[in-house]
């Protein structure tokens, strides 16, 4: 019960926080590990459209545009994910390597961090997707950070539309969710977030690896804090491992990051607007 208490509580949050060293690894059930995929994805939807969705009792949280696309690129990152454990060996077993697969892809994305295997032994294939999902992560309204795929979708919708536009220069095009067309200072303000995003990441990155942390360490420490993912690749990289042994100066940044990435890249820059403001 202590356990379980533990970890529904930590699941609820996309927290990620274990009572076992070894993370969910320790009990090895794909039954307690399948309970935990459902509920990390439930966990990174919005919260508006599941309370929706239990007050009308409809799925329409299913219908939603985001939630489709945030549903197709987990079940893509999980398949990319199994054909590289399978094709590069780290994996002979089908049933293993969808196992491992949309368990560390579902708690990548959704923020948690739970871990069942040793990550950082993949191909690095299959540690590009999952950086990939830290930085796109859950959904808006929901207690994931990153990126959120709202934003991912309304970038990649804004670029077809655009594309489209520089095709055609006389054609009305609208990019339009539920019906209801979005207004163009919405893509400046998503623009702009993924930038600043960006940014702060790769600072993170040049300062990690100025401090005398490898590449591939630098860069997913800085997407890790940012995400507010937990586990990362590299020196630090095993899934299980801890950041003990990371200097006085790479754990405040790390902290720093994990503020940001929490809080919202707008929400913390604010704060030294509003404080430039008053002085």
């Amino acid at each position: 019960p202590f356990d379980a208490i533990n970890h529904a509580f930590s699941v609820a949050a996309t927290g990620g926080f274990s009572t076992k060293n070894a993370s969910v690894a320790a009990y090895d059930s794909p039954l307690i590990e399948g309970i935990l995929i459902i509920f990390m994805f439930l966990s990174s939807l919005h919260y508006g459209l599941l309370y929706a969705s239990f007050a009308t009792r409809s799925l329409k949280v299913f219908r939603n545009p985001v939630t489709k696309f945030y549903v197709s690129t987990i079940v893509s990152y999980t398949i990319f994910i199994t054909l590289s454990l399978l094709v590069s060996g780290v994996e002979t077993g089908f049933f293993q390597s969808v196992r491992q697969s949309v368990f560390a892809v579902v708690s990548t994305i959704s923020t948690t961090g739970f871990s069942i295997t040793d990550t950082n032994s993949w191909p690095v294939f299959s540690i590009i997707i999952l950086l990939c999902a830290a930085v796109q992560c859950g959904c808006s309204g929901s207690t994931t950070s990153g990126v959120r795929s709202d934003r991912i979708w309304i970038l990649a919708k804004a670029s077809g539309a655009q594309l489209l536009r520089m095709a055609h220069p006389n054609a009305v095009v609208r990019v339009k969710t539920d019906g209801h067309v979005i207004d163009s200072d919405i893509f400046t303000s998503v623009a702009v977030y993924v930038l600043l995003y960006l940014e702060l990441a790769l600072i993170g990155a040049i300062v990690y690896s100025g401090l005398g942390i490898d590449f591939l360490t630098s860069v997913s420490v800085s997407i890790s804090m940012m995400s507010n993912v937990g586990p990362c690749f590299g020196e630090f990289g095993s899934s299980m491992s801890t950041f003990a042994d990371a200097g006085v100066v790479a754990k405040i940044l790390m902290g720093f990051e994990m503020i940001v990435g929490r809080l919202g890249v707008f929400s913390m820059l604010s704060i030294f607007v509003f404080l430039r403001k008053d002085t």
